[in-house]
């Protein structure tokens, strides 16, 4: 919407009169306008990320969807979104020795062979969905992007889901 996209130095000059239109008087009315442009930029990105946000709510996109249009626009990279497993069978609760709490192992029997998880593997198997992030793109754990990828991701899932963050191979 360009209703607010208006020329302040051009329209500061047009309202001096006539008389006062000089070459000096110029130059201090648009050093004055220079505040005013820079909250226009700021209304612009303002307006631009809002608008952003409004075409891009939980009930119409796809979290997919939002993270490339972010992060991979112009590029043939994009985010892989990916269901866990989950973990089926019994549960192993297991003291260590001078331990007052139990550890809780999951055991799955898969064909008649017992599978013990490591705490890595129930660490991913207790996140409900894996979201790879390309690894050209400029992601890493300790830098902004990922904070605000995490904060998408924060955004546009469901309450009860909790994703683990990856970098694809």
């Amino acid at each position: 919407m360009q209703v607010y996209n208006v020329d302040i130095k051009r329209l500061a000059l047009l309202l001096l009169p006539t008389i006062l239109r000089k070459p000096v008087l110029f130059t201090i009315v648009k050093s004055a306008c220079k505040s005013l442009e820079s909250l226009q930029g700021q209304l612009f990105s303002y307006q631009n990320n809002c608008n952003v946000r409004i075409s891009h709510t939980p009930q119409v996109c796809y979290l997919k969807g939002i993270l490339d249009d972010t992060f991979c626009k112009g590029t043939n990279k994009h985010f892989e979104i990916e269901d866990t497993q989950s973990i089926s069978g019994e549960w192993l609760m297991t003291y260590e020795e001078g331990e007052t709490h139990a550890d809780i192992i999951p055991l799955v029997a898969i064909d008649e062979q017992t599978i013990i998880y490591t705490e890595d593997a129930i660490h991913e198997i207790a996140q409900d969905f894996i979201v790879e992030y390309p690894s050209g793109v400029n992601i890493e754990p300790d830098n902004d992007n990922y904070k605000i990828m995490v904060a998408i991701c924060n955004q546009y899932r469901l309450a009860s889901k909790t994703p683990l963050y990856q970098k694809q191979d």
